[in-house]
Parts: C-alpha cells; sequence; structure tokens
C-alpha cells in the first residue's frame, strides 16, 4: 500500500509540474549547462566550457503531457536586421556602397563575407567588390578552415566600396575575431544579417546600416525546446552528443 501512495503522489507532482518541483537550479561538475527556474515561469541559462561561454532567458510552459516543459528565449532570431537608405541617379560603371556598423566595440573585431545575388564577393584594391564566382551554398560547405577564414574580411574596411553591376540582393556573415589575436581560427560561430534586396536597380549609391551587440554571438537561441521534469533533476536533449543529458537539482 505504501509504494502505490509513494508511486500516487510522484505521477501527481510530476503530472502537474508544480512549481515546486521545477524551481531552483540545475547544475552539475561533469557538464558546462546551467539551468535556473523561478515561480514567475522564467528561466535563465549558462554555458561555461574554457573559453565558450553562452547565455539565455525567456519563459517556460508546462505542456499537458506529465512531465514536460517547454523553453523559449526571449530572443528568437540571431538574425541582424538592415536599416537601408538610398540615393537615386544615373548609375554609371560602379554603384557606391557604404557600410554603417553600429557595435559596442571596435568593427576592427569583427570580420565579414559579403554575398551578393548569392555570389561571395571580396574586395579588391582597397576600394572594388568582386565576385569571388563562389555561390553561397558552396562557401557554406567549405570544411578547410584556412580558406574560410581567408574570405572574410575586416569589418572596417568595408565601410566604402565600388560594384561593377547593380546589386538586387545582399546580406552578410559576420564572425568575432578580435584583430589583436594572432589566430587563423574562427572563434564564435558566424552571425548572419537580413537578406535585402534592392527593387529598383536605378539606385547609384545605397548605405547599409547594421546594428548588433557583441553579447549576441554567445546568446543561446531556445524554440519550444522540450526539458523533462523529473523528482530530482532535469533531462535536455544535447544536439552536440545526440542524447538526452541529465543535470541534477542542486
Amino acid at each position: 500500500m505504501k509504494k502505490i501512495i509513494s508511486i500516487f503522489l510522484t505521477t501527481v507532482l510530476l503530472g502537474s509540474c508544480s512549481q515546486k518541483v521545477l524551481v531552483g537550479k540545475y547544475y552539475t561538475k561533469l557538464y558546462p549547462d546551467f539551468f535556473k527556474f523561478t515561480n514567475d515561469s522564467m528561466f535563465e541559462y549558462e554555458y561555461n566550457f574554457i573559453h565558450l561561454k553562452e547565455y539565455s532567458s525567456g519563459k517556460w510552459l508546462k505542456l499537458n503531457s506529465s512531465n514536460i516543459i517547454t523553453i523559449n528565449s526571449l530572443i528568437q532570431t540571431k538574425k541582424i536586421p538592415i536599416v537601408i537608405t538610398k540615393n537615386f541617379g544615373n548609375f554609371d560603371k560602379f554603384q557606391t556602397v557604404n557600410i554603417n556598423f553600429d557595435t559596442d566595440t571596435n568593427p576592427k573585431n569583427y570580420k565579414c563575407a559579403v554575398f551578393i545575388d548569392d555570389t561571395l564577393y571580396s574586395l579588391k584594391n582597397n576600394s572594388i567588390l568582386s565576385s569571388t564566382d563562389i555561390p553561397f551554398p558552396a562557401f557554406c560547405k567549405e570544411i578547410n578552415i584556412d580558406n574560410i577564414f581567408f574570405r572574410y574580411t575586416r569589418c572596417d574596411s568595408l565601410h566604402n566600396f565600388k560594384i561593377k553591376n547593380p546589386v538586387k540582393k545582399i546580406f552578410l556573415k559576420i564572425v568575432k575575431v578580435p584583430y589583436n589575436i594572432n589566430s587563423n581560427a574562427l572563434l564564435k560561430e558566424p552571425l548572419e544579417t537580413e537578406e535585402y534586396s534592392l527593387n529598383d536597380l536605378k539606385v547609384n549609391e545605397f548605405t547599409l546600416n547594421i546594428s548588433f551587440k557583441d553579447s549576441l554571438f554567445n546568446y543561446q537561441v531556445f524554440k519550444n525546446e522540450r526539458i523533462k521534469v523529473k523528482r530530482r533533476g532535469i533531462s535536455i536533449f544535447n544536439a552536440k552528443t545526440d542524447k538526452w543529458q541529465y543535470i541534477p537539482k542542486r
């Protein structure tokens, strides 16, 4: 009878996913993940492993399933918006492009790859941006780190340049590579801007205004991420190991 009562109470606790069961801190020395759940349906997340640090915050929601919650971060996309201004006039040999990088650190700390009409362009002669004939899908499949690193240009070198053919579509990939560190490794996963389409080909000059915070590189986006709530911990699916990872409550 005692065993039946114990099983019943456990089922009720997990089934209701009560705040008393979930609220608290979850971490272990075995894994770099840290979760904190509060009784106002909010969560905080941290990941600390050597030089790699990530963070997130947002809301948790109980599902109808007995012991499942979902978490959604406050930021749902890391795509950087583009604000563009245009100057109309007669198009001559070149179209002029200006880029204003508004960040909370020096633009020298970032490199970017420019994609025009889904093709990678690179800076030539300090002022002309020319096609490399490398399409975006091929760029994404590149596995040689040195080659990938070579494709990027320091952001402070791209404030002003010219292009021979009128731009129909443009977007950028931006990676954090501090200029005072001698390294050919991409230190963070690249951020990507939104794709912008120029419908009017009579634009002879335009300016891209790109604003983002450095901390966005370290932000972890959760979209309806499922977490299993247990009596003494939680389990979350680890995409890196392709396994469910158990984190005890402290």
